[in-house]
């Protein structure tokens, strides 16, 4: 007899008791008959609650080998949809194979003699936290590489602030505040430098800056709309990492640094380890990102390298597997000199180097050249323009690397805002995989459509077609140049 069919007989019987005394014995002798029959049950008595809670226990055993076999079925069909996609796609096929076979390789070496650079003033504390955790998050906690720091004297310049010409006041050297904030994100070792002055200020043994001519270009530049037209700060920035980040101390201790901009974003995470991936392909120059320059601060430059290259020091040039097409037009026609100068620049905001390229004699006699000319200063030069310039001439195009699918993002306003003035059609600097499968694969958070890399504004183009690479599927081969 089932429990509850007892317990409500006796619960019939006591309705009809109404003494207390009654009461309380019959309530003790009903405790004791349930609390038998409940014993006898779990003993494994008559009792048929035992085969119930078995029932129950096969059933459950059954949903869970379903469930199993459901998800074994998920997962194959899984794999069949992946081999489908990559048959109709196999170029993202050869881009996962070679993702995974980088980081079965880089996993089996040790980390590489290498660091993360940034330069930034203590005014930029708020941007820099946001990196260095964005970094650390998407890529440097997996390898822990250490972190340098480096921010501009704080001092005259030729007479005037750094910033006064621009009418910005930056506070320069670092705060406590500041390095113990940064420190704590980092999953390396973090060194804090100052640039010491020879490295960013003029000196006379260089060449003597005649400030009325300086004080003229500035204002053309300006009547013209190039960005930073008149700042003293960022031709001093462009300078310092032309010709001398290479040169600082604290970099002698390493092989390969990769720039990090303030404010700059990764939207995906980084399977590979970029400076495994330059070290094992013996690449000395990688980049993710290519934009023109502007052609009223480079009026002199394309010449004057052609002149270095070609006639001064042609034992300096690269011959065999040139890198030239990336910079330049054919110049089997006759035309003026500049215009074989496409303006394609490195996005050296983001650029990894081997440091022995920049350290090398070669590199060192090539901008000593330029330097002495005092167009850092007169012209805009900048660090990017002059480092293509220098990387297409000296090295081999089998030495330069594009890293693709890294979903870097640089945020900066004021650098999107002059991009869009005078690139048209201008969207951003945003790399963003343009396949789902990749997106999904490292974890994007960023939208296809916001990727410039194949725009027409981009250079990156001009970079496969140079070097005869074949375009990603989708992509047609054209020439930002020819729109």
């Amino acid at each position: 007899m089932k429990v509850d069919t007892i317990w409500f007989r006796l619960f019939r019987i006591r309705r009809r008791l109404m003494s207390s005394r009654t009461m309380m014995t019959f309530t003790i002798i009903s405790t004791v008959i349930l609390f038998t029959l409940l014993l006898k049950s779990s003993n494994g008595g008559d009792d048929d609650t035992r085969p119930i809670v078995g029932e129950q226990n096969d059933e459950r055993a059954a949903s869970i080998a379903k469930a199993a076999e459901e998800e074994a079925e998920r997962q194959q069909l899984e794999q069949i949809k992946q081999q489908q996609y990559f048959q109709l796609h196999p170029t993202v096929q050869e881009t996962y194979e070679v993702y995974n076979a980088d980081k079965a390789q880089l996993e089996a070496r040790f980390r590489e003699n290498a660091t993360l650079y940034m330069f930034a003033t203590d005014s930029d504390l708020e941007l820099v936290l946001k990196t260095v955790g964005n970094f650390e998050k998407r890529f440097n906690y997996r390898y822990n590489y250490d972190w340098v720091l480096l921010t501009p004297p704080d001092q005259q310049v030729i007479g005037v602030s750094i910033d006064d010409v621009q009418g910005e006041k930056k506070k320069t050297l670092y705060s406590n505040e500041f390095k113990e904030k940064v420190a704590n994100l980092c999953s390396g070792k973090v060194t804090y430098g100052t640039i010491p002055s020879q490295y960013w200020d003029s000196h006379d043994d260089i060449f003597e800056i005649d400030e009325k001519k300086l004080l003229n270009s500035m204002n053309r530049l300006s009547n013209e709309q190039v960005s930073f037209p008149d700042s003293m700060f960022a031709r001093m920035k462009f300078r310092f990492h032309a010709g001398f980040i290479q040169r600082m101390r604290i970099m002698n201790d390493y092989k390969y640094y990769w720039r990090v901009e303030p404010d700059a974003m990764l939207d995906c995470d980084q399977e590979r380890d970029p400076f495994g991936v330059m070290q094992t392909r013996g690449k000395k120059y990688g980049f993710n990102m290519a934009l023109s320059e502007d052609k009223k601060t480079v009026r002199h430059l394309w010449r004057m390298s052609v002149k270095f290259f070609e006639k001064l020091n042609p034992d300096l040039k690269e011959t065999e597997n040139s890198a030239l097409d990336f910079v330049q037009y054919d110049r089997s026609s006759k035309k003026p000199i500049d215009a074989y100068f496409n303006l394609c620049r490195y996005w050296t905001e983001s650029e990894i180097v081997d440091l022995s390229f920049l350290q090398s004699d070669s590199y060192t006699q090539f901008f000593n050249y330029l330097d002495q000319t005092g167009n850092f200063f007169y012209e805009r030069w900048s660090d990017g323009i002059v480092r293509t310039v220098a990387v297409s001439f000296m090295l081999g195009a089998d030495q330069i690397q594009y890293f693709d699918n890294t979903g870097y993002n640089l945020v900066n306003p004021y650098v999107n805002s002059w991009n869009v003035k005078n690139n048209p059609g201008y969207g951003g600097t945003q790399s963003c995989p343009s396949d789902h499968q990749l997106r999904r694969w490292l974890h994007c958070q960023c939208n296809k459509r916001s990727d410039v890399t194949f725009r027409p504004w981009s250079c990156v183009p001009t970079f496969f077609r140079g070097l005869d690479l074949p375009f990603p599927e989708g992509h047609d081969d054209h020439d930002w140049t020819q729109w």
